[in-house]
């Protein structure tokens, strides 16, 4: 098999860089890289968070963020293929499921399954705010192309917007089968938001929520 990462044991979420040149592969035992012609050029293993659940890429193409099973987020270099070890953002008490970063690139937000967004810095991985959803599971989130929201989908079938820099709750819309919204995606320049769920998908116009 070409590119065969079975020993990552069992393969959790998949990142893909810029211009199509390689893909991330995130498995219990660790990252792998994989060129896309199939080949693994690169892999790590025994990173110290007890397992690779989920992969993002940085929006300059330099970081890569790994949320683990014992709810840290690590990094690695994306082009360099170095693990940055002294860096970690840390705070969640289970499995990180989401990530997103800000589109400069110096803040990245995490969930966890749990009713608390944490928002990190990139360069020293402090923790810089927490945003509290009441009553909720947070499975899936985004960031919109400025900066401005963050959009997080729950278990529950909502998505709920937040003013970034305020770290304040500002909206709240709902999927029609009400069932956990596992994908977002800002599309037109922010202006409106996919929402997924195992079963539907949905279009919100962000500019009309909360009017």
């Amino acid at each position: 098999m070409i590119g065969d990462v079975t020993d990552l044991n069992a393969t959790k979420d998949v990142a893909v860089a810029p211009k199509d040149r390689w893909a991330w592969v995130a498995g219990k035992r660790g990252v792998a890289r994989l060129m896309l012609d199939g080949s693994l050029q690169w892999s790590t293993r025994g990173m110290p968070n007890g397992g690779s659940r989920v992969l993002a890429i940085g929006p300059k193409g330099n970081d890569l963020a790994v949320g683990g099973e014992d709810g840290s987020v690590r990094f690695v270099g994306n082009k360099s293929c170095k693990r940055d070890d002294k860096t970690a953002a840390e705070g969640h008490a289970d499995r990180v499921v989401a990530l997103a970063w800000h589109p400069k690139g110096k803040l990245i937000a995490s969930a966890s399954r749990s009713d608390s967004i944490l928002i990190h810095k990139r360069s020293r991985g402090r923790l810089d705010a927490t945003l509290t959803v009441m009553g909720a599971m947070v499975v899936s989130l985004a960031i919109e192309p400025k900066g401005m929201w963050l959009a997080a989908g729950t278990t529950g079938g909502e998505v709920l917007f937040f003013e970034l820099k305020k770290g304040t709750l500002i909206a709240r819309a709902e999927l029609e089968n009400r069932a956990a919204v596992h994908s977002l995606a800002f599309v037109g320049g922010g202006k409106r938001l996919v929402a997924a769920s195992l079963s539907a998908a949905g279009l919100i116009d962000v500019e009309s929520v909360g009017k």
